[in-house]
């Protein structure tokens, strides 16, 4: 929000900076679709990606700004759509004299009326009250954008229809396109290249230790697989004390530390090593990634910071920046086996999900209500033992919320709340996040109505929740 208002504010200071470099559109669209496509399918609706006709392989604008204004649109579609799809395509416009690149945003969500369409673009205003309390949101996403657009030398323009959907189209100055590469509609919207190079790319890295200190079990499970799938050695540590004891005693080349743990804090455990003459990268882990915190982590002495939900190309970039690691192809390092599943997974709809798919079509897709809530690693076995244990482990903290709600216990409750925040997104539930959230949020300010009807989402989630490999240890079992 705060982010949104800065910008906001320099735009209509004129203070607006924008970029006019050659930059890939259809490569920033089809990044955007491919990770909203985890909120897509989480709702059990379809995220579309296509071209309509050849495009630019390169036009001159700003890819940040393009990929603000993407992110907002494609996201906005996702929120309103409740059945169906949203559909993101592409297409060359204009004349030869002014080229233009353009973006549709097609939802088949609640629509918009007539008479609201004109405010829509006005900052704080959403189409009307009911929007505000049914969806949330601050009504900046789409003033911001066309503000972007139109300082791209474009706009933005929407046409819609209530109960039937929305159309928002981007159009930009696509800057001067001689001999710039036509790409037919395939080539820019591929995804398995893109999909494959992912899975098969890899970390090398010289031989280091690592301590990861965090009192979630799971989020130091899988930390620890990729990290050692990797060739690195990994210790582990469930609190501060017990990190500084390991670090006193074991040389670390790095120690990665969740900031918000019991008995000891990242913070305290991060002054205590400095204090004691530590040199160690120290790298915070932490859901609290508000402006101001880098500055926090920093004082305490830590290197940098991991926001959680863990992106694990995000931290093993930071590790190898650290170590002296590289990006190369190939099998990984070691393949060491996944622990034993030591709980029983949750009852559910047991698959085993195929890879994620970008574009889900509409009519196979799932009611919302129905959807089952998976995992972005449902699909590699070696994950699944983890996600076991998260299940396991999110019965017990669902049934302590439930008892520090009926006890109005919400410093607790917060607690509880922060910790689903992060360890569902890093095992790859992510549906569990944005819920999560709204709990510690509401808990925090006391606020026992919101609280409950967090919760009672959350215990919605964990009902449709997947836990993959279920079905066949019961086959084997039988």
């Amino acid at each position: 929000l705060i982010n949104d208002i800065l910008d906001l504010s320099k735009v209509e200071a004129g203070r607006m900076e924008v970029e006019r470099i050659d930059c890939e559109p259809h490569r920033i669209v089809r990044e955007v679709v491919k990770v909203l496509g985890v909120r897509a399918r989480d709702k059990g609706i379809g995220l579309e990606f296509s071209a309509d006709g050849p495009v630019p392989a390169v036009i001159q604008s700003d890819p940040s700004r393009l990929r603000q204004i993407v992110t907002n649109l494609v996201g906005n579609a996702i929120k309103f759509t409740e059945h169906g799809a949203v559909r993101v395509v592409i297409r060359a416009a204009g004349s030869v004299a002014v080229p233009r690149y353009e973006i549709d945003v097609i939802d088949s969500g609640i629509g918009i009326a007539a008479d609201k369409l004109d405010g829509i673009f006005e900052a704080f205003v959403q189409a009307d009250s009911s929007v505000t309390r049914r969806f949330g949101g601050t009504g900046l996403g789409l003033a911001i954008s066309r503000r972007f657009a139109r300082a791209l030398g474009g706009d933005i323009v929407v046409r819609s229809e209530p109960g039937v959907g929305s159309t928002f189209a981007v159009m930009l100055d696509a800057g001067p396109l001689a001999g710039v590469k036509l790409l037919r509609p395939a080539e820019a919207c591929e995804l398995d290249v893109d999909v494959a190079d992912e899975e098969q790319a890899r970390w090398d890295f010289p031989s280091a230790r690592i301590l990861v200190v965090d009192d979630g079990a799971e989020n130091r499970e899988l930390v620890r697989l990729v990290l050692e799938e990797n060739g690195l050695t990994v210790d582990e540590a469930e609190n501060g004390q017990i990190a500084v004891d390991k670090a006193v005693a074991t040389r670390y080349d790095v120690i990665l530390m969740d900031m918000s743990m019991p008995v000891m804090d990242g913070y305290t455990a991060t002054r205590t090593l400095r204090q004691k003459g530590h040199k160690t990268p120290i790298f915070a882990l932490t859901a609290h990634a508000m402006a101001g915190f880098e500055k926090e982590v920093l004082a305490a002495g830590c290197t940098g910071y991991v926001t959680k939900p863990i992106d694990i190309d995000v931290l093993l970039g930071a590790l190898a920046e650290k170590l002296g690691g590289k990006r190369v192809h190939g099998e990984p390092v070691a393949r060491r086996p996944a622990a034993p599943q030591s709980a029983a997974p949750k009852s559910a709809a047991p698959v085993k999900p195929a890879p994620v798919a970008i574009a889900q079509r509409a009519e196979t897709a799932p009611r919302a209500s129905d959807a089952p809530v998976l995992s972005s690693y449902a699909n590699q076995e070696r994950m699944w033992s983890i996600l076991g244990r998260f299940a396991a482990r999110l019965d017990e903290q669902l049934a302590a919320m439930d008892q520090t709600y009926a006890a109005l216990d919400f410093p607790a409750l917060a607690s509880l709340a922060h910790w689903l925040k992060g360890a569902g997104g890093t095992v790859g539930y992510h549906a569990f996040t944005d819920p999560a959230r709204t709990l510690e949020d509401c808990a925090k300010a006391g606020d026992g109505p919101g609280a409950g009807a967090a919760l009672r989402e959350l215990h919605h989630l964990a009902g449709r929740l997947v836990v993959p490999g279920e079905k066949q240890a019961a086959t084997a079992a039988a």
